[in-house]
């Protein structure tokens, strides 16, 4: 009888380019337990269907997909919750996409004994770093500021999460108790049901839940704007505007479902979501008001002198795209 531990959780989409760089780091993990690699392919029509073929033919024992013949994100099925969550065998869960990579050999264990040792702990996350697509280090890092490595109350990492806009972890780093996602799918909150990613919203679902513990060791690898990649499919304006209110609409919820125990680090979030739209709609005397302040001393001198300019001479704003964009047909 099989007796797995940990379920890794592999999201696939048109990720031929990344994949095999996803599953190596799979494969190459050093436990002394089982685990397994619960594929989902969403009907990708690059060749990721043929690799995941490959690695499960080598590795039986640990790759397990599920090739769709359809898609299921256009449908707007949730895919982890529908497909993945409730056929993991193991006491965890652990997550990485497939055009992101895990590059530490152990970071599947060291996760698995930081859980075992600590009970209270609902949700383990390590440091991951952010390559560009083709795999270069961006010097840019979750969380993106240090923190103390261990232990994090609910109260505190909610105020990490406000500290750092709502997402001081990144997913590929993610490492969750199985009950804990299983308990969010039947439980279904009204603030995870608002969001239209699922991240965040894992994670404030689970600060409810227990405690969190961070390690400080890079052992897992972002790949920003990859082909495939939800942000890539998301990336105009009108998608990004409507995520962000979808966000702000969960944070409010959530407010509501944590009895606003967490009131302040909640509308701290909001603002910082309003102040992005507010940076995409071009409001410029929106953006310059006292409200924002914390997040407008966070700009560059130049966005700061653009936005400053911008409000108070509503003409600059066009002459200044006339110049860029006369340089740029130069």
């Amino acid at each position: 009888m099989e007796n797995i531990k940990v379920s890794v959780n592999c999201l696939v989409y048109n990720h031929e380019k990344y994949l095999r760089k996803c599953l190596d780091g799979f494969v190459m993990q050093k436990t002394n337990f089982k685990f397994e690699v619960l594929i989902h392919d969403d009907a990708s029509t690059d060749g990721s269907v043929m690799i995941i073929r490959e690695y499960e033919k080598k590795y039986p024992d640990i790759i397990k997909p599920i090739y769709q013949a359809e898609n299921q994100y256009s449908k707007h099925v949730g895919i982890s919750r529908t497909f993945q969550y409730p056929r993991a065998k193991g006491k965890y869960i652990a997550f990485c996409e497939g055009d992101d990579f895990w590059c530490d050999e152990n970071k599947l264990q060291m996760q698995y004994d930081a859980m075992e040792s600590n009970p209270e702990a609902v949700f383990c996350a390590c440091k991951v770093q952010c390559v560009n697509e083709s795999g270069i280090n961006t010097n840019e890092y979750y969380p993106r500021t240090d923190i103390k490595p261990g232990r994090l109350t609910p109260k505190q990492m909610m105020l990490l999460m406000a500290e750092q806009n709502s997402y001081p972890f990144q997913t590929s780093g993610y490492f969750i108790k199985k009950n804990v996602c299983l308990d969010m799918i039947s439980d279904a909150p009204k603030f995870v049901q608002a969001s239209n990613v699922g991240d965040v919203p894992l994670m404030l679902y689970s600060l409810t839940k227990g405690d969190f513990i961070y390690i400080d060791k890079i052992m897992s690898c972002y790949r920003t704007l990859s082909l495939g990649s939800w942000n890539s499919r998301n990336n105009d304006e009108l998608s990004k505007i409507k995520q962000v209110k979808n966000s702000i609409a969960s944070y409010i919820l959530f407010d509501v479902y944590s009895n606003f125990e967490y009131t302040n680090q909640v509308e701290k979030m909001i603002l910082c979501d309003e102040f992005y739209i507010n940076q995409l709609n071009n409001n410029y005397k929106e953006i310059c008001k006292k409200k924002y302040r914390e997040f407008f001393a966070g700009l560059s001198l130049n966005q700061k002198l653009y936005y400053r300019f911008a409000s108070i001479f509503p003409f600059f704003e066009k002459t200044y795209s006339k110049v860029i964009k006369y340089k740029n047909e130069k």
